[in-house]
C-alpha cells in the first residue's frame, strides 16, 4: 500500500510500510534518550581515625603541689614534703593511668624555671631533680623512694621541655599502674631569700599513638 503526497513540485508516493518502520525507529530512540537522563553518579571519600583513649589521675598529694618548704642555702637533696609521707614512709606523688585507657601509657613532664617572687634571679629548674618507678614505690628490688640521698638509679634533673618521667621508667604503664615519683631540690650557696615558684606540668599519652604531649 502506498501514501500519494501531492506538493507544488510534484507526487510523491511512499510506501506505508516502510513510513511505519521509520516512525518506529524513531521512537526507540527517543526512549533510549529520556532512559539516559534518568540516573546521575559521583563518587567521595570514605575515611576513619581510629585512637587510644587515654586519661590520667594525679594524686591528692601531686595535685596540691610539689612543695619543699623553707630552705637555706648550700643545702642538697633537699625532698619535697610528701615524698615521704606515704605508709612505710615512701611518696605520695603519684599519676595513675585511668582504668578504660584503651593501651598502655607513657608519662610525660616539664617545669620552667623557678622565678623569685617580685624579682630576679631564677632558680633553674635544673636544680630539681626527680626520681620513678611504675611498681609499689616501697618494693626491695625498686628505687627506694625514702633516702634523702640520691640513688642508685641515678637521679634526673628536671627540664624546661617535656621529657619521660624518671628517664622512661614511667612508659608502657598499664590501664589503673601507676607512676611513683619523688622530687629534690638543690639550693646553690648564698642563693638570695625570697619565694620561687613555677608550674609543673605533667602528661600521658599513649605508648603506641601518634600524638605526642604538648
Amino acid at each position: 500500500m502506498e501514501i500519494i503526497i501531492r506538493t507544488n513540485q510534484g507526487t510523491i508516493r511512499v510506501s506505508l510500510s516502510l513510513l511505519i518502520t521509520c516512525l518506529m525507529a524513531t521512537s526507540l530512540l527517543l526512549i533510549a534518550i529520556v532512559r539516559a537522563d534518568e540516573y546521575s553518579s559521583s563518587s567521595v571519600v570514605m575515611n576513619a581515625t581510629v585512637g587510644y583513649t587515654i586519661a590520667i589521675n594525679p594524686s591528692s598529694a601531686l595535685s596540691r603541689g610539689i612543695l619543699f618548704g623553707s630552705l637555706t642555702g648550700n643545702t642538697n637533696n633537699n625532698m619535697a614534703e610528701n615524698d615521704t609521707t606515704g605508709a612505710g614512709n615512701v611518696t605520695q606523688y603519684n599519676i595513675t593511668a585511668d582504668s578504660a585507657n584503651t593501651d598502655t601509657t607513657e608519662f610525660w613532664h616539664y617545669a620552667p624555671n623557678m622565678d623569685k617572687q617580685g624579682s630576679s634571679p631564677t632558680l633553674f629548674i635544673g636544680n630539681v631533680t626527680h626520681e620513678a618507678n611504675k611498681t609499689t614505690p616501697d618494693s626491695g628490688s625498686n628505687v627506694n623512694m625514702t633516702n634523702t640521698a640520691k640513688h642508685n638509679y641515678g637521679q634526673n634533673p628536671m627540664t624546661t621541655s617535656w621529657a619521660t618521667i624518671g628517664n622512661g621508667n614511667c612508659s608502657a604503664v598499664s590501664a589503673s599502674g601507676n607512676c611513683y615519683i619523688a622530687y629534690w631540690l638543690d639550693v646553690p650557696n648564698n642563693w638570695p631569700s625570697g619565694t620561687y615558684n613555677t608550674t609543673y606540668y605533667y602528661c600521658g599519652n599513649a605508648t603506641n599513638g601518634n600524638t605526642a604531649c604538648s
